[in-house]
């Protein structure tokens, strides 16, 4: 296990999977109020129905804030993610 972590595979791998991180937290931060509430919730691993009863809302305005919260995160993350892949991948 530690000869794994060692090598430049696994740190190469653990910082792009941080920095990815990194740029959806600050980008999900960007979102309206609501679609951001909707958004952490549904990275916690909540399903639609739950962020509904969570946020006192309609099953149908979870899954339009999420249609426009995806569309503004993969619109402001594909630059970002063009050049980690460019970076980091072989």
């Amino acid at each position: 296990m530690v000869q794994t972590m060692e090598t430049d595979s696994f740190f190469t791998s653990e910082l792009v999977l941080q920095e990815t991180a990194r740029l959806v937290d600050i980008t999900v931060d960007t979102l309206p109020t609501r679609c951001k509430k909707i958004i952490k919730l549904s990275l916690l691993g909540y399903k639609n129905g739950e962020i509904a009863n969570e946020l006192e809302i309609t099953l149908n305005t979870v899954k339009a804030q999420k249609k426009i919260a995806y569309r503004k995160l993969r619109f402001q993350l594909r630059e970002h993610m063009a050049a980690l892949a460019h970076i980091f991948l072989p």
